[in-house]
């Protein structure tokens, strides 16, 4: 039973820091939606769906 209290406590904590950090409403979230592949694809940098558009 205790590694079920100290699991519930981590998953709070860290929902906790996941709220504190921005949470669903993250600037990045709400203006760029997608990541670019990592660096040695390409950049690894986010963008929007109307410059997937572009490409």
């Amino acid at each position: 039973m205790d590694e079920l209290k100290w699991f519930l406590y981590a998953f709070f904590g860290l929902w906790i820091l996941w709220l504190i950090t921005g949470g669903p409403s993250r600037f990045e979230n709400r203006n760029r939606q997608l990541l670019e592949q990592p660096a040695p694809i390409e950049g690894g940098r986010p963008y929007k769906i109307q410059e997937l558009k572009t490409k």
